[in-house]
């Protein structure tokens, strides 16, 4: 949500803006939903998929992942600076970053622009590298735009911060209405304690916590929104009679699933 929205501000300010997204970090092109109509967007935008095999065999083997993740963002990052010669490459992957950084060297004129947005502070020394190389900064508070300052990974007139926030606009159903819509749309039944959580889903994310608390707690219904990243996870999941993985949730649907919740998992 937070990407798709940041595209459609970007191209509303009138930037020529191609937003580079491996195939799997978008919605499913075989789910038959439209990105602009899903997100509501209102500025287009190009949006170029780059394909990465996801597979069992390849999560299971960080090596190879990172490989396929390797080639596949050199093509698309390498030919972007190549022939479209942006003005600008803002990113968040730390792979994509290194890449840009790298490959705009051999950009011929003007050479384009590197900006990282931060989320957290980079315990890896090989983050800390790449973000050192960008041109410029975007950290999501000021604590964390402090660190990165006090460790030498920014410079104080290069890094700005710019908070992660919520729409205070959003109207609120009745408790009624929103128990009923989640009943009818994924069968959670009323009276029962929820647990929501909204994200990837993936170990690294914490989910398979998750489902060992839901395991833990078959009082409690779980909601899980968010795309798969790792089959094992769904299949353990479908064991269990309390959890819904019910992957991706139109924006528009997400304050009233939040709203529900006794416990939101973060």
């Amino acid at each position: 949500i937070q990407v798709a929205r940041m595209c459609d501000s970007f191209a509303h300010a009138g930037l020529a803006v191609t937003l580079l997204a491996p195939e799997y970090r978008l919605l499913p092109a075989e789910d038959g939903l439209d990105l602009n109509s899903f997100y509501d967007l209102r500025y287009p935008f190009l949006v170029r998929r780059h394909p990465i095999p996801l597979t069992k065999a390849i999560w299971r083997h960080r090596r190879v992942l990172l490989a396929a993740r390797g080639i596949s963002y050199l093509w698309v990052v390498g030919t972007r600076l190549m022939i479209r010669r942006p003005s600008w490459f803002y990113g968040r992957s730390t792979l994509g970053l290194a890449t840009a950084t790298r490959l705009r060297k051999l950009t011929p004129g003007r050479r384009p622009g590197v900006v990282a947005e931060v989320h957290d502070f980079p315990s890896d020394h090989r983050v800390r590298a790449v973000l050192a190389n960008v041109d410029r900064s975007v950290a999501i508070s000021k604590s964390l735009r402090d660190a990165l300052i006090d460790a030498r990974i920014a410079n104080p007139d290069s890094i700005l911060v710019e908070p992660n926030g919520f729409d205070s606009n959003v109207k609120r159903r009745s408790e009624t209405d929103a128990r009923l819509h989640l009943a009818r749309r994924w069968s959670i039944p009323s009276g029962r304690p929820l647990l929501v959580y909204v994200g990837r889903v993936d170990t690294a994310k914490g989910v398979a916590f998750l489902l060992d608390l839901a395991e833990d707690l078959p009082m409690a219904d779980m909601l899980i929104i968010g795309r798969v990243w790792e089959p094992e996870l769904a299949e353990r999941a479908g064991t269990l009679a309390n959890v819904y993985i019910v992957g991706h949730v139109p924006p528009a649907d997400l304050p009233l699933c939040l709203d529900e919740a006794n416990v939101l998992l973060m």
